[in-house]
């Protein structure tokens, strides 16, 4: 896949041990920009790091492209402010994300009607709503939170309620119902919960006798 991005302003400086930057920049056919800008210590140590993230409307397009086929943006709107403090060894960020009317195709499965209200608090990123259809009577819903670096606690605090979602893989094609969990953290998820398969088909290729 072919990445392309228009760099609307590019700035980074180094001084004193310190990378500065502000950057705003535009891919994947979006109107509106997604722009950082701020200060990045070299030292991991150092307490200086500062860094802005934001965006409106449909700026995240550029962020969609990196991963390649498998999201596709389709139509939406999103809210992004995130602000990252402390030092690169230990970071805490404060902010929100909020998506509103989403359509996206996420590994060859169409998620319409997507909202989304995410926080993120100090070191924990806080799910207030997540809804979304998938095909036509598919559902997903989520909501709790997740270790944004570390792990929160042994149990996990992020639960997703799946309904008829249907999903299909090399000659087999079923609906999913049930309940999955998260924990751990972002950078290191533990998925757990329980689904139940139903309404399969399985295309088995003929075997050959000779």
């Amino acid at each position: 896949m072919l990445f392309r991005s228009t760099l609307d302003q590019g700035t980074v400086t180094l001084r004193q041990g310190t990378v500065k930057v502000d950057l705003a920049a535009r891919g994947g056919g979006s109107t509106n920009p997604v722009t950082l800008a701020g200060t990045i210590p070299l030292n991991p140590r150092s307490p200086g790091l500062e860094l802005r993230l934001a965006s409106r409307g449909d700026g995240l397009r550029v962020l969609t492209q990196l991963a390649g086929d498998a999201v596709t943006w389709k139509r939406g709107s999103t809210d992004l402010q995130l602000l990252v403090r402390g030092s690169l060894s230990d970071p805490i960020a404060n902010g929100f994300i909020r998506l509103r009317g989403g359509e996206y195709q996420l590994v060859g499965q169409t998620l319409t009607d997507v909202e989304a209200t995410v926080l993120f608090d100090f070191e924990q990123v806080l799910v207030q709503e997540l809804k979304a259809r998938v095909g036509r009577r598919g559902s997903i819903q989520g909501e709790g939170r997740i270790g944004l670096w570390r792990q929160l606690t042994a149990e996990p605090t992020l639960a997703l309620q799946v309904k008829e979602v249907p999903f299909a893989m090399s000659r087999i094609a079923a609906r999913s119902d049930g309940r999955l969990t998260l924990g751990g953290s972002l950078g290191s998820p533990a998925l757990g919960g329980e689904l139940t398969i139903s309404r399969g088909k399985i295309n088995a290729q003929p075997g050959q006798v000779s």
